[in-house]
């Protein structure tokens, strides 16, 4: 890559990344949207993987984790963009590597979980007291898990539709 196509990945990624900071201003300020604005974050993350490769991705992840850790402390959307975050990264390179949809799917389903696993943990740790003696009825912790996994289904067919529907115009303007 050329000095001219370096500097345009470099001011892309930061405009994506100024922008994510800023979507997730939104989610601290409106705190119904603090799910939603990391969810929306991370689209930026996954145009970046998809156009300029995984470095690229991981790097835009890593800056928006932290610039977000760092202004918006003891929130919880940087919590989730910083654990959750990663997830169009894996998303976008298992897309093509594994053959098997089932296959597919229990292995992003696994590293989502896993990742909600740490969010509820770091979650009740950091920013939530959970009733009076803070323990979860497992029951809870069962359907808040079914509620993830539809939801991340849902947002795996949204990106799948984005990029379907606007990946030709992203990559021009992207390259």
């Amino acid at each position: 890559m050329n000095v001219r196509g370096k500097s345009k990945k470099t001011a892309v990624c930061g405009i994506f990344a100024a922008a994510a900071i800023t979507v997730m201003f939104f989610g601290t300020v409106i705190e119904v949207l603090d799910i939603t604005s990391a969810a929306i974050a991370s689209l930026f993350v996954f145009f970046v993987s998809v156009a300029y490769g995984y470095g690229s991705g991981i790097m835009l992840y890593a800056v928006i984790s932290v610039l977000s850790t760092l202004l918006f402390t003891g929130k919880l959307t940087p919590l989730v963009f910083l654990i959750l975050g990663y997830y169009p990264i894996v998303k976008n390179y298992f897309q093509f590597r594994i053959k098997s949809q089932i296959l597919k799917w229990i292995i992003k389903l696994s590293i989502f979980n896993f990742g909600f696993a740490l969010l509820i943990l770091f979650g009740k740790t950091f920013l939530f007291t959970v009733g009076v003696d803070g323990n979860v009825p497992v029951w809870q912790i069962i359907v808040s898990y079914l509620i993830g996994d539809f939801f991340i289904i849902l947002f795996d067919f949204a990106m799948d539709r984005v990029i379907g529907k606007y990946g030709g115009i992203l990559g021009r303007f992207l390259n």
